[in-house]
């Protein structure tokens, strides 16, 4: 949440009293300027009627008249242009047809628009000539509105959709409001461009959202505001997919705007020059905890004289706020970026948050940044939550590193390099290791402490301690693939690829029956990590010791005790027979995981002259960052945050 003013602050501004009122679906205003005191009522949440009420209210206040922007000249003659749709082509069009877009077929031309909280979303217009043109119907009929989008008179909205054609097929993607109210892009597809529509079923782009109402967090109300608009599909000249989309921030930085005025009355005469525009700031700033609690567009409607003003003394306005520190994420929001990713054959995007790969990491990588630190990605678009300049996405980027970001690593006292498991599927690890040498990523600093800045990011809960202990081979999984074993054994191996193992007896160590236990031949069920002892190695590279908490359900036992129960069976002698046997066998083997906290991992190993860094990454590991794991997928609430916050997913609840 940010900046929104409690009802004591009413007191700092002692110019407008607004007292508003709902009455139904209209509202009532009473508004006092010194001794001067009007009402006005409107009748209804959309635009016309609150034009009119700012109209009066310019009227009797001398504040802003609406549509009172100037329009920013234009070099050269005007653009011969005229209307060619005047009118609703059919009856059940009820918003008009703004932001077209046309598809030019073999069949002719094809138009697409939008259609607001209309029960039937998209109206779809056919011509041959451009001049004249036909309703053909609608890419979501009333009652067929893709479930992940909130829809109905006042609550849905539906926005500038594209279509373009793919194949043999029509794709379109375009705006919807989620829920939450936050806007995300979403992707349907097509046979003809009539239809029938099927969309995918989730949101294809969602995130940049935030709570700008100061109520609390609840994602069954339309409490966010931002989030992303206005996409459009590329396609290149080899056929490559690519969605072009920005930030939605029209309806982030105007109310925590008014609310910064409500708390800071000082700033309204530094900001604006005119007086007209000065009182429409102090309105805007004594309305807006009441626009807080409106549906999304009467929010955006409330505040609209102020964002004219704010366009009309841009520089200005930007320039006093990059002053005021409380104003930082306001001067953020001010700016729209432009984001561009692939598409994959089926539509889904080739890449996701990276985040999501550790979350406690981001989150220090933000404390970093607000110190002071620069951040620079090479990678698919994400949000990171912080300002970050991404590079993009081909590694040869670093072959020649960008002078921003040498000089950013030669300036800093502890520069350091994160290498994702993207980069590292790439064969990016040599290259990484001559980075390292040339930025001198590992060294001891002035006063004697040691600094390590090479960094490499495992995904997967097991992965540190197994390299440790040797758990490798050459090749990788492909060298046992190509082995073609007769027997594999798979210790809670439930991320793999098990098809090139399909004539192998598949015997699966586990627990909560997962997706190694489905391609199973044989079961042996083991304990989770809260039922047995045990010592890891966490993202950090910190050893951690664990006791057991509780005992494994059924038949379930400790890996260790099944393992040396088939050494037995097979006659094979492993040397241990507890549990502090076989811990005390693992340290000497090797001395770190017998010290808790960072262990030592000793020097680099020296980097190839020659690396080079080679290939683009298309896209990120984790697609579902709530279901990165077996418990998680076990978990019901962990599923419902995957169908509800990443797909959109209605999920219903019984009255208490």
């Amino acid at each position: 949440m940010h900046d929104i003013a409690s009802p004591a602050d009413a007191d700092l501004l002692a110019s407008f009293a607004v007292e508003p009122v709902a009455e139904g679906i209209a509202t009532r205003f009473t508004v006092t300027l010194g001794d001067k005191t009007h009402a006005y009522r409107i009748p209804t949440g959309q635009h016309n009627h609150y034009a009119v009420f700012f109209s009066e209210l310019a009227r009797d206040f001398g504040t802003r008249s609406p549509a009172g922007h100037k329009p920013v000249p234009i070099d050269g003659p005007e653009p011969d242009w005229r209307p060619l749709i005047l009118d609703n082509l059919s009856p059940r069009t009820t918003a008009g047809y703004g932001d077209p877009a046309v598809l030019k077929t073999e069949e002719g031309y094809w138009l697409v628009a939008t259609s607001n909280d209309a029960p039937d979303a998209f109206p779809i217009l056919h011509s041959h000539d451009l001049e004249s043109w036909s309703h053909k119907g609608f890419v979501f009929p009333e009652g067929e509105a893709p479930e992940w989008t909130a829809h109905g008179r006042s609550i849905g909205d539906y926005w500038a959709p594209e279509m373009a054609k793919v194949g043999d097929e029509y794709w379109l993607v375009y705006t919807a409001r989620q829920r939450s109210n936050a806007l995300a892009i979403g992707l349907a597809k097509a046979p003809h461009p009539t239809g029938p529509w099927t969309d995918l079923g989730h949101p294809l782009v969602a995130g940049f959202a935030i709570n700008t109402t100061n109520f609390p967090d609840d994602p069954t109300q339309p409490m966010l505001s931002g989030g992303v608009i206005d996409s459009h599909i590329f396609i290149d000249a080899t056929g490559e997919r690519y969605l072009f989309w920005k930030r939605d921030t029209n309806g982030v930085w105007p109310r925590p705007l008014a609310g910064l005025l409500r708390r800071r009355p000082d700033l309204v005469d530094r900001i604006f020059t005119e007086e007209a525009d000065r009182r429409t700031a102090r309105f805007s700033a004594a309305v807006q905890p009441w626009a807080n609690t409106r549906r999304p567009m009467e929010r955006f409607f409330l505040m609209q004289p102020m964002i004219e003003a704010v366009l009309d003394n841009w520089e200005q306005v930007k320039s006093v706020l990059s002053e005021v520190e409380e104003a930082a994420f306001i001067v953020d929001a001010m700016s729209t970026p432009i984001h561009a990713q692939r598409l994959d054959e089926e539509g889904n995007l080739v890449g996701s948050n990276v985040r999501w790969e550790a979350a406690l990491l981001n989150v220090r990588l933000r404390k970093a940044v607000k110190a002071g630190a620069k951040v620079f990605i090479i990678g698919p678009q994400w949000d990171p939550t912080y300002p970050a300049t991404f590079l993009g996405s081909d590694l040869k980027l670093l072959n020649r590193v960008p002078k921003a970001l040498g000089d950013a690593m030669k300036s800093a006292k502890r520069p350091a390099v994160i290498l994702g498991a993207a980069a590292l599927a790439k064969g990016a690890l040599p290259a990484a290791l001559k980075l390292a040498g040339k930025f001198d990523l590992v060294r001891t600093n002035e006063d004697g402490s040691v600094w390590n800045g090479f960094n490499v990011l495992h995904i997967s809960a097991a992965r540190m301690a197994s390299l440790m202990l040797g758990f490798t081979l050459p090749g990788g999984m492909g060298d046992i693939a190509a082995a073609a074993p007769k027997v594999l054994l798979s210790l809670g191996a439930d991320e793999m690829d098990y098809a090139p193992y399909a004539g192998s007896l598949k015997v699966y160590i586990g627990h909560h029956g997962d997706k190694g236990a489905h391609h199973a031949d044989i079961i042996l069920p083991g304990a989770s990590y809260a039922e047995k002892d045990g010592t890891y190695v966490n993202t950090e590279g910190r050893v951690q010791f664990a006791e057991k908490a509780v005992f494994a359900p059924g038949d379930a036992r400790e890996d260790w005790t099944i393992l040396r129960a088939l050494a037995d069976a097979l006659g094979v002698t492993v040397g241990f027979d507890s549990f502090g046997e076989l811990q005390a066998k693992m340290i000497a083997a090797v001395p770190a995981l017998g010290e808790e906290g960072l262990a030592d991992y000793g020097a680099l190993p020296k980097a190839d002259s020659g690396a080079k860094f080679e290939g683009e990454i298309a896209g990120y590991p984790i697609k579902d960052f709530y279901l990165t794991n077996p418990i998680a997928r076990a978990s019901e609430v962990m599923q419902r945050c995957s169908d509800e916050l990443l797909h959109g997913a209605d999920v219903k609840e019984a009255a208490e």
